[in-house]
């Protein structure tokens, strides 16, 4: 995964919800990790509806987020006015969010 190996490399620590099983609900697990994180990159790929819900929370909180989108993904109107880093292939996201960091 193109995005962990840059965290990695930062010296930051990734973490995705469906890597650990456990009995928890997997939404509860991403509302822990949200609030007690510094960062998030939220991938709006495929604009999936719990992606959009973990977006929105993550910017109610005052996080610091990082969208992140593939050139296939066309940008829906209500995002119209988030700024995000658009890739075509992972080693243009690896350089992107490099940079960033």
């Amino acid at each position: 995964m193109e995005v962990k190996l840059i965290l990695e490399q930062k010296g930051l620590q990734p973490y995705k919800a469906d890597v650990i099983i456990n009995n928890k609900d997997i939404m509860c697990k991403i509302c822990e990790q949200i609030q007690s994180c510094g960062i998030i990159i939220v991938n709006i790929s495929g604009l999936n509806s719990n992606v959009m819900l973990e977006l929105g929370l993550a910017y109610g909180l005052g996080k610091r987020v990082i969208v992140i989108k593939d050139k296939k993904t066309t940008t829906i109107s209500d995002l119209g006015s988030i700024e995000y880093i658009e890739y075509s292939h992972a080693g243009e996201l690896q350089q992107k969010l490099n940079e960033i960091l």
